[in-house]
């Protein structure tokens, strides 16, 4: 099926040279973001709201174990305090933001107890990036080995979303054992395993360093992976692979809190080797365009919309991102109809919360 999507601006370009530039992904992880807007205790992201709204119709998600991320946006004091006294533990705490951990039915009692001046999102977006192992002889790293530049004596961290099949890998030589040339920390709480992504990235660093130290990381969130980043640091790590692709937290021009703990980690030593991803074919990426001054953004002259093709059974998220940085007076919208928006198409879902300060769908993120 074809839907449409649209993106409106409803406030005036800030004072720079350069137009806006505007980037809308699709992924195929998440629920849709929907906006909505907090009347009492923490504000809320709208992927927050769009969950409580699903818990209305789908009530056997009650049950869900929800993560959330609480920040003091306005220097409020006491969060930790607030967030204790409901009942709720800590599972992890970098700054002035916290990792709580909730069913879901909790999460709207537990949010409206929360001081006024805090902000609540889920976990940022972020899916794994393709695995390829043909490395060694295309790279012709095997002569390398010959001479004896096989990795001995260097320590590489391998931070990732999931490790599972990792004793059988062990089993058939394809990683060393635990403790002897391989470590493994799991900083979600829910266990080493869920998927084998980590287990393949592990697989070909090791072919690539047979004789790398390796440490292992599994996080599903932006304050895991400090943490994973804050451990590595003190274990002398001196290379890290990251084959994670995150959306909506920055605009990817090297400013935001993930870049933050990338400079952290380079800060010390490190280097950091990242995938570059596979979306190539799921964003759009362009200057703002409204020659006909309706405030709509032209995806190509005259047409004020962008078509994609999505199938039943999967899940997507969308997100909208833009370069003004580091404050702006511009707020977009974003549609997703299921037919020509000209023509009648329906609203299928929209975001229309107020931005400020940074150019992000469904602010406020720290």
């Amino acid at each position: 099926m074809d839907y449409f999507i649209q993106s409106f601006r409803s406030h005036s370009y800030p004072s720079k040279a350069s137009p806006i530039v505007l980037l809308v992904a699709l992924l195929l992880i998440s629920q849709l973001a929907l906006a909505a807007s907090s009347q009492q205790g923490a504000v809320r992201s709208s992927r927050i709201h769009q969950l409580q709204t699903d818990l209305l119709t789908h009530p056997e998600r009650s049950a869900e174990m929800i993560t959330l991320i609480l920040s003091e946006i306005s220097h409020q004091q006491g969060l930790a305090r607030a967030i204790v006294s409901s009942g709720v533990k800590i599972k992890r705490q970098i700054r002035n933001l916290y990792q709580v951990r909730m069913p879901a039915s909790k999460v709207k009692a537990f949010l409206d107890k929360m001081p006024q001046g805090i902000s609540a999102r889920l976990p940022y977006p972020h899916s794994i990036n393709t695995v390829t192992s043909q490395g060694v002889n295309l790279t012709g790293a095997g002569d390398m080995h010959n001479l004896a530049f096989d990795g001995t004596g260097v320590k590489i961290g391998i931070i990732d979303l999931g490790f599972s099949a990792l004793s059988t890998s062990q089993a058939a030589n394809e990683l060393p054992p635990t403790g002897a040339g391989l470590n493994i920390i799991d900083y979600t709480g829910t266990g080493t395993g869920g998927i084998n992504h980590g287990t393949n990235v592990a697989e070909i660093v090791h072919d690539m360093a047979p004789g790398a130290e390796l440490f292992l990381a599994k996080i599903s969130t932006t304050l895991e992976l400090q943490a994973a980043v804050n451990d590595m640091i003190a274990s002398g790590v001196q290379v890290i692979n990251h084959s994670v692709g995150w959306y909506g937290a920055a605009f990817y021009d090297g400013t935001g809190s993930l870049c933050d703990i990338t400079n952290t980690a380079a800060s010390n030593g490190i280097i950091w080797a990242n995938s570059a991803g596979n979306a190539r074919q799921q964003h759009y990426l362009n200057s703002f365009a409204d020659s006909d001054g309706n405030l709509s953004h032209e995806f190509t002259t005259g047409q004020n919309y962008n078509t994609i093709s999505v199938s039943s059974g999967k899940t997507y998220t969308l997100v909208l991102n833009w370069d003004a940085y580091p404050s702006t007076t511009v707020d977009y919208d974003l549609f997703l109809y299921d037919g020509d928006p000209a023509a009648g198409g329906n609203i299928v879902a929209a975001s229309t919360n107020a931005q400020s300060a940074k150019g992000r769908l469904n602010f406020p993120y720290p």
